[in-house]
This record gives C-alpha cells, sequence and structure tokens, in this order.
C-alpha cells in the first residue's frame, strides 16, 4: 500500500490567516479581532444534483478563504480584498444591497449579503445588531475555477462576524443562510453543497451528503488515490444565468419533453454518486474513474453545463491518460468553465503530472495542480499584544 505524504494540513489555514493578519495591521495599524478561514472544495461526484434533494460527493481542500476584522468605530464598514486589490467601503450592513453581478465591487455581495440576513433573521437568537466592521480578505481558492471560492469567502465572513459577537448557531440553518444569501445577493440559486462542505469537512475525507435528507457520511480516501486540478482557462460566474437556466430547466422538465435530459442527468448522477462513495470504501479505483467518464460526459450533452476547453482535457485523459497513471477525469463545479478533476493512481503521481503537463504545453488546459483534503472552517479570537 503506498503511504499517504504527510501534509501538515493546517500549514495552508495558517499562511493565508496570517497573510490576512499582517495586512490588516498594515492598513489599518491595529490588530484584528478574530481571524477565520474556510475551505474551497472540489466535488468528487454529483454535480448540480444538489439543489434538486439529491447527493453529493464533495471534500473540502487546502486552500482557503481568511477574514481578519474587528468592530470599527466610523460610520462605515472598510473591506479589503487582497486578491481583487481593492479596500471598499460600505454603510451599515442592515441597509446593504446587491451590487450589479458584473460590477468590480461585486465580490461585497458574498462578503457583505450573508451579515445583512444574519441582521433580518432570528437565527440562534434574535436578528444581530451588527457593528461596523474593518476588514480583510486573502484567498487561496483559485476565482471562477469551479472550486467553490464563494462559499469560502461568504463562510469566512460570516463565521468571523458570529465570533466577534459570540453568537452560535446550529450548522443547518447556518446553512441555509449562506445558500439563501448567494441566491439574494450573487444571483446563484445554488443548492446547499459548498455550505455544508465548508463547514463539516472531515480530515482525508469526502462527505456523502444527502441534501434532502440532510444528513451526513464522511467517506475516507483510499492513501492510492491523487487527484489533480487541470485548469480549463476558462472562467465561469454562476450569476451571470447559465446556472439558473439549468435549474429552470430541471424544474420544467416534468412538463416540458424537452427538458427531459436535464432529469436525465440528475437521476444517473446520483444513482453514480452512491456507486462512486462505494467504489472509494472498497478501494476500486478504476470503477471511480469510469464513473467520472460517466459522469462527465452527462454534465456534457444532458445538462450542457461542460465547454469544449473543458471537454478536450477529459477527451485528452480517457483516450491516453490510462498508460500514465490517470484513469478518470471529469468537469467539477457548476460548469460554464472552470477546472476538470483527475484521478491518478499515488505511486505514478509523477508519471501523471508529466503527462498532464504535456498536455498543457500542446495547448490541452493551462495549469495543474494536485488537490488535497483540507479542514472545515476555523474561527478564533485573535490573542496577543494590541
Amino acid at each position: 500500500m503506498t503511504e499517504r505524504p504527510v501534509r501538515d494540513r493546517g500549514a495552508a489555514r495558517h499562511e493565508v490567516e496570517t497573510r490576512a493578519m499582517e495586512s490588516f495591521e498594515a492598513r489599518f495599524r491595529e490588530r484584528p479581532v478574530v481571524v477565520a478561514s474556510a475551505p474551497g472544495r472540489v466535488n468528487l461526484m454529483g454535480d448540480h444534483t444538489d439543489y434538486a434533494g439529491g447527493p453529493v460527493l464533495p471534500m473540502a481542500i487546502d486552500a482557503r478563504t481568511a477574514v481578519a476584522l474587528r468592530p470599527s468605530d466610523g460610520a462605515v464598514c472598510e473591506i479589503e480584498s487582497l486578491e481583487f486589490g481593492a479596500c471598499l467601503t460600505t454603510g451599515a450592513i442592515a441597509d446593504f444591497e446587491s451590487r450589479a453581478h458584473d460590477a468590480a465591487d461585486s465580490w461585497l455581495n458574498l462578503a457583505v449579503g450573508p451579515l445583512r440576513l444574519l441582521s433580518e433573521r432570528a437565527i440562534g437568537g434574535a436578528p444581530l445588531a451588527l457593528p461596523n466592521l474593518r476588514a480583510v480578505i486573502a484567498s487561496s481558492v483559485p476565482i471562477g475555477a469551479g472550486l467553490s471560492s464563494s462559499a469560502a469567502l461568504s463562510t469566512a465572513m460570516t463565521t468571523a462576524v458570529l465570533r466577534l459577537v459570540d453568537r452560535a448557531v446550529e450548522q443547518w440553518p447556518l446553512i441555509d443562510l449562506l445558500r439563501d444569501a448567494e441566491a439574494r445577493f450573487a444571483g446563484t440559486p445554488c443548492g446547499i453543497m459548498d455550505m455544508t462542505v465548508a463547514l463539516a469537512a472531515e480530515p482525508n475525507s469526502a462527505l456523502l451528503i444527502d441534501c434532502g435528507r440532510r444528513t451526513i457520511e464522511p467517506v475516507p480516501l483510499p492513501t492510492e488515490l491523487a487527484l489533480l486540478l487541470v485548469d480549463s482557462g476558462v472562467r465561469h460566474a454562476l450569476g451571470d444565468g447559465g446556472y439558473a437556466a439549468r435549474r429552470a430547466e430541471l424544474a420544467a422538465s416534468a412538463h416540458d419533453p424537452r427538458f427531459a435530459p436535464r432529469a436525465r442527468h440528475v437521476a444517473s448522477e446520483s444513482a453514480r454518486v452512491h456507486r462512486a462513495a462505494a467504489a472509494l470504501r472498497a478501494g476500486h479505483l478504476a470503477e471511480l474513474g469510469a464513473l467520472a467518464f460517466e459522469s462527465h460526459a452527462s454534465l456534457r450533452h444532458d445538462f450542457e453545463v461542460s465547454v469544449p476547453e473543458c471537454d478536450r482535457i477529459v477527451d485528452f485523459v480517457r483516450d491516453q491518460g490510462d498508460a500514465h497513471g490517470t484513469f478518470g477525469a471529469r468537469m467539477t463545479g457548476g460548469g460554464f468553465g472552470g477546472s476538470v478533476l483527475v484521478f491518478a493512481a499515488r505511486a505514478q503521481l509523477n508519471e501523471a503530472r508529466a503527462f498532464l503537463h504535456d498536455g498543457v504545453r500542446a495547448g490541452i488546459g493551462v495549469a495543474i495542480r494536485e488537490v488535497c483534503a483540507g479542514e472545515r472552517y476555523t474561527a478564533g479570537l485573535e490573542r496577543g499584544p494590541t
């Protein structure tokens, strides 16, 4: 049996949290009170099944988004994003309104939108009267790559503020709030997968989440499995309407035969999720890879959310990869761009990397990276000299 490489799962968290904290001190000349972070995710199987009440099989990754913040005595909130290179001001959180989805400041929808809902809803007690904030956001989750940078940001910001005001909120109401905020403020009528994995991830495991029954079961990852992401180079924005259109088509499929393929995808993909979880438990990696190819074909033809750039990566792995230690590939995330997840044998990881790099040099994808299982969100008081 191949041993899993020794990794400090906290290293990625500490790096991004430290960057947020140090940047906060540099900008505001004081220490933050709370530092929180949350992971991105990669979905092994089960795209566009969560909002249909079906199962999904994601895992948290070691790329994270961190928020450092403290209350402000000023009349506005000041929020800096290091990745977007901007420090923006907003009025009171309770008055926040959605920014245009294609605007340069639209990332505020994910950072502040959930806080607006916290100020409106009585979850974990009465609605919160939130103070104005100073905050700095740092992230290692690629934006638009299908790795749920949006949920990582909204989860990190929301859990940081909850820790700041010392309010405990149960997991499922918090998941619902984060989902509703993404729909209301970012224009993405998503399901609960991304928020759930950010809040409930388990070490070295995927999560089998039944989104209808609201159950979560950790599925340990075999040590023989390696996961590589190939970036297609096509950036998606799920708030631009394509995602919402597919969800509407799925809802209409019971009455309109034109959309029957949408329902067929959800049914077949839900079955694949359970088969993939069983294959992981049994260490049947060849079966897992075959399911990945089937999943991509369904997303490509029945749900029509893939793009040619992703298709070329999957075809490259399917046609040539078996001799190089790769045995499955599928687009991951909501679609319309992003990344392809490639399943590889850890014993042949270097060979698999070289094979995929050859593809990138030939114009099949733009970059590759290994993804490792990450840890769930953390939110704590920052201690030390002020």
